[in-house]
């Protein structure tokens, strides 16, 4: 069983990216957010859970956080489809991932970020980032998170 783990970027901070970055890279995406967790349930009592498909939680939590952005990146991706990323520096998100960790075995090193362009080459992305690179002044710049949403499945 796999558990997922986000937090959604606020409607503000999706427009503060959009506004950054517009004039070099596509808009942010709808569904913008930071990963928590992604891995392997070893938990046996959430393991055990009756599921059907996929199960999906809002947790609602009473106040939103932030993150500081620090850079771009292209990383290959787990589908080696390629993306442009902004990495993220937050002592919440490193928190909320300890906390989240102690159900699963993560896949892969975590590293907070907000995918901002999906399917790309690494040349194309690299030639984008370099003309991103005249905006670097934009940089570091704080965006919010607010909910978390959770997702099980087998």
């Amino acid at each position: 069983m796999l558990i997922y783990v986000n937090s959604q970027v606020t409607e503000a901070s999706k427009t503060k990216l959009n506004c950054m970055f517009s004039d070099v890279l596509a808009p942010v995406p709808e569904d913008a957010h930071a990963t928590i967790v992604y891995g392997r349930v070893y938990d046996t009592s959430v393991a055990a859970c009756e599921l059907e498909d996929e199960a999906v939680l809002n947790l609602n939590s009473a106040k939103s956080s932030s993150a500081l952005i620090t850079g771009l990146q292209w990383w290959p991706g787990h589908d080696l489809r390629g993306y442009i990323v902004a990495i993220l520096d937050s002592d919440y998100l490193h928190a909320r991932n300890a906390l989240w960790r102690e159900l699963c075995v993560p896949l892969g090193l975590y590293r907070p970020h907000i995918t901002l362009v999906k399917h790309i080459e690494e040349a194309h992305a690299q030639s984008l980032m370099r003309h991103v690179g005249l905006f670097t002044a934009r940089l570091p710049c704080f965006i919010h998170l607010e909910k978390e949403i959770f997702k099980l499945w087998k």
